[in-house]
């Protein structure tokens, strides 16, 4: 039984990766099909929700700033107002990470467009699965 339970861990976790949703509503199925305790199910979409916030995080920390100056990128989306950009931030900014929750692939973006994440401490971060909505709601 605990075999079958952790492959059943193991793939929820890994499916929050690709599809959230699927994952969460596929870990809520196995628990009411008695496949699966509840405390695994949800322990391991938590685990998978939020490394994947982190790995969003790191990612928009490590390229950051610099993404916006590659010549690629300035010719997909044009200059960027970095300072404007900033100034609305930080007005608006933990709502804006929250919302982007909601909006199927807008979290990055809205990572990287933020400059805070150099300032954040990546605990800031983690705990937004459980704040929002998923992503692909």
């Amino acid at each position: 039984m605990i075999h079958s339970t952790l492959a059943h861990a193991l793939l929820i976790f890994g499916l929050t990766f690709v599809l959230e949703d699927v994952a969460v509503l596929g870990a809520a199925l196995l628990v009411a099909n008695s496949m699966v305790p509840l405390s695994w199910a949800a322990g391991s979409s938590f685990a998978g929700l939020w490394f994947g916030d982190l790995g969003l995080y790191f990612l928009a920390l490590r390229l950051g700033r610099p993404v916006l100056q590659k010549p690629w990128f300035r010719r997909l989306l044009g200059k960027v107002d970095l300072g404007r950009s900033e100034a609305w931030f930080q007005h608006h900014g933990a709502a804006t990470i929250l919302l982007s929750r909601a909006i199927p692939g807008t979290r990055l973006p809205t990572y990287l467009a933020d400059r805070k994440p150099r300032k954040w401490p990546p605990a800031r971060c983690s705990p937004l699965p459980w704040l929002g909505p998923s992503e692909n709601s």
